[in-house]
């Protein structure tokens, strides 16, 4: 069910440009924007848009592009929004690729779909325990770290803007993200939440660390 069904005031919110609608439709389909990235990338056969700081920055692109003024008036409420959330994301992916002098080999209705997703705030990523040790990691980070976490994942700045903001180069940043991940890994693996490569019932992806650092 499309995430605006029944719900009027996260519309009107959203189309005000409302902070905290925002983030609500991040989480809603964050997940599902990330992987339909991968299985763009996939299909073009175009391993160089799949690499991980790529994929990160083509995710934060397709919400700048949905959640830009002229986008948000243009959405009636009652069309499905994870099928709007991959056209961008597709068009998104046809400028990459003629960035890079290609073109798809196959047309795009052979691509794969998903259908909407579920909001992350009904499922296993609402456990409060996960909450809980996020909560601790963060306080525990060293002031740069910290602002690393705050241009990514809290004001969901590109790189190239994040770096210039920080005074940093792309590649520390890269590193520094690989460390927030990484050390969120540890965090929950300690708590005895995170066992291998699961976490509260789910596998644990870079998605899936994005949206719970978001």
């Amino acid at each position: 069910m499309p995430i605006f069904v029944g719900q009027p005031q996260l519309l009107e919110a959203f189309r005000e440009g409302e902070q905290w609608a925002f983030e609500r439709v991040y989480r809603a389909y964050v997940r599902m924007v990330d992987r339909y990235l991968q299985a763009l990338v996939r299909a073009g056969q175009a391993p160089e848009l799949g690499q991980p700081s790529v994929i990160a920055d083509s995710l934060q692109e397709v919400f700048v592009r949905a959640l830009s003024p002229g986008a948000r008036s243009a959405y009636d409420g009652t069309r499905p929004y994870g099928p709007y959330l991959r056209r961008i994301a597709k068009n998104l992916f046809i400028d990459q690729l003629r960035a890079h002098g290609r073109a798809l080999e196959e047309p795009f209705d052979v691509l794969p779909d998903t259908c909407e997703s579920t909001p992350p705030e009904s499922g296993q990523l609402a456990d409060p325990r996960v909450s809980a040790v996020l909560s601790a990691y963060l306080s525990s980070l060293p002031p740069p770290l910290h602002s690393v976490y705050e241009q990514r994942f809290v004001l969901g700045n590109s790189q190239e803007h994040s770096c210039a903001a920080l005074g940093i180069t792309r590649r520390r940043l890269r590193t520094d993200e690989e460390r927030l991940m990484s050390g969120l890994r540890r965090a929950l693996l300690d708590k005895g939440i995170m066992r291998g490569d699961l976490v509260v019932g789910v596998s644990f992806t870079r998605a899936m660390a994005t949206d719970v650092l978001r």
